[in-house]
């Protein structure tokens, strides 16, 4: 490959027949996230909307799971931030649909409409901007086994740029080796040219009524984090592009189908109740990880 070439997962036709499916989909569902569309469902933290709060972007660590689906279905783990129909979405995914596999990838999407008429995946659109030469959307990652060590995490900034207001996707910005790996332009944008109203954390699934729904994160949701799927480090980004923690910011932890899915919000390690299937989301897990 070329210094100057940027990987890209090759576009078929069978691609954008599957993304369009998919488009409709996420335009049911997505918007306002507490859709009760059949099929769909999700486990959330989201900030309180608040009109004095102006976020300009979130980091995370996404643990990083094989959910079991079949090929009409699809789970996902994620970060996602919004303002009103406007909205960016980027984590993991199994979904054979988009992919053609069961391997866990990369995934992102944008709307500006809550996917009426605008918004893609990944490299399926002309408005993405891939800039890594070495990270991609539809990357198969690493995934934590069940039960067993280590466990791999994907590490990932989303952050509007001061200077030329687009919005950008960073991997392993801690490191000396981060990466930028791609930016939409703050064009393709209204109401989240400016800032952001609201962000999330969390997972979501969705099946055809007529199957019954995915296990969602890695199926199990307790206090072992060699089983469990988690979403640790959580920051938030000011006006001022500073990662703060959100300790004094309202936020909801959300599940549309408790009876089966469940999401826990805690600033520790904690003990929490098996169910069917979950998320777990914390602010640091640093018995895990062993430093901040």
């Amino acid at each position: 490959m070329s210094k100057r070439s940027n990987p890209i997962r090759r576009t078929s036709k069978r691609d954008l027949i599957a993304a369009k499916a998919l488009l409709y989909q996420y335009r049911r569902n997505t918007f306002p996230s507490t859709s009760k569309s059949p099929g769909y469902h999700f486990a959330i933290a989201k900030t309180v909307q608040d009109s004095s709060q102006q976020y300009h972007g979130a980091k995370a660590d996404i643990n990083t799971r094989s959910v079991k689906v079949l090929d009409s279905q699809f789970g996902e783990a994620f970060i996602s931030i919004h303002n009103q129909f406007n909205g960016i979405h980027h984590g993991w995914a199994v979904n054979p649909q988009l992919y053609g596999d069961n391997l866990t990838r990369t995934f992102s999407s944008w709307t500006a409409d809550a996917f009426e008429r605008t918004g893609c995946f990944n490299s399926l659109c002309p408005d993405f901007v891939q800039i890594s030469q070495k990270h991609y959307m539809g990357e198969a990652l690493k995934i934590s086994k069940y039960g067993a060590s280590p466990h791999y995490v994907l590490d990932r900034l989303i952050f509007k740029d001061p200077k030329t207001g687009n919005w950008w996707i960073v991997g392993n910005p801690r490191s000396k080796q981060k990466s930028f790996i791609e930016y939409w332009p703050k064009s393709i944008f209204t109401t989240m040219a400016d800032f952001a109203s609201e962000i999330q954390f969390g997972g979501d699934v969705c099946s055809p009524i007529s199957e019954p729904a995915p296990p969602m994160g890695s199926g199990d949701f307790n206090d072992n984090f060699k089983r469990t799927c988690y979403i640790s480090r959580i920051r938030l980004v000011d006006s001022s592009n500073a990662l703060f923690e959100p300790e004094n910011i309202s936020i909801q932890a959300f599940t549309d189908k408790p009876s089966c899915y469940q999401v826990s919000l805690k600033d520790m390690l904690c003990c929490l109740g098996d169910l069917e299937a979950q998320l777990v989301l914390l602010n640091e897990v640093k018995e895990l990880f062993g430093h901040e």
